[in-house]
């Protein structure tokens, strides 16, 4: 098979991806996609071992730019035309001379855990999140209810949610609801559909778990470039 030269510079793992897809066809029903570390990925698959990270994590300075955001905010353009007004001391309410653009910045009232997957198979993904494997999760009930089983463990008063992630424009205010489930539109090439653990009382920084979910290599299949 000839691959087009193109993909070569800005995606050179995408032969690697093709060639390791070989003959599978997507999934027709729901299915996510876990790309990763072969280490990690094969720990999981063989022993069920997974690492979650807390969402503090993510702005670390060191993640190249698709892995790298600031999931604890989010910073969005109030609408044109916004008034801000403040109180002076004898009670009256003053406007505010504003130039140029009104920015909000909404923040998470507590650190939380995030399992993040790609709803959908794209090659290209190997490269944006410098993987050499991913798990092709044809079962996904059935491996998030693995992972609340493992978190019942040891975090059973903790919060646990599931679905896509929803993107939003800076510049339109869209009134983020739930900043553990929003993220800046530069993202949603990922399609990501996520998992969230969420403390009940609120705790400033987390730091990453180990579960143990037990067998799920007959949930998903392992890909290696």
């Amino acid at each position: 098979m000839a691959f087009p030269e193109i993909f070569s510079s800005e995606y050179p793992k995408v032969k690697k991806a093709i060639r390791a897809w070989g003959d599978r066809s997507l999934p027709t029903s729901p299915y996510f996609v876990k790309y990763g570390k072969l280490a990690d990925l094969k720990k999981l698959y063989d022993e069920g071992q997974i690492r979650i990270r807390p969402a503090s994590d993510y702005s670390d300075p060191s993640l190249n730019p698709a892995i790298r955001d600031k999931e604890l905010e989010a910073v969005v353009g109030l609408p044109v035309g916004t008034r801000l007004k403040r109180q002076s001391d004898n009670g009256e309410y003053q406007e505010i001379p504003l130039v140029g653009r009104i920015f909000s910045r909404k923040k998470s009232e507590t650190d939380f855990y995030i399992y993040c997957t790609a709803a959908k198979y794209d090659h290209r993904l190997f490269d944006g999140f410098e993987s050499d494997a991913c798990l092709l999760v044809h079962e996904p009930k059935g491996f998030v209810m693995k992972i609340v089983e493992a978190c019942k463990q040891g975090y059973s008063v903790w919060l646990f949610a599931e679905k896509m992630v929803c993107y939003y424009d800076p510049l339109r205010f869209n009134g983020i609801e739930d900043i553990s489930f929003s993220k800046h539109f530069r993202f949603w090439y990922q399609r990501e559909y996520r998992i969230v653990l969420k403390p009940k009382d609120p705790i400033k920084r987390l730091e990453p778990i180990k579960l143990s979910l037990g067998k799920v290599s007959d949930l998903c299949e392992l890909i290696v470039l």
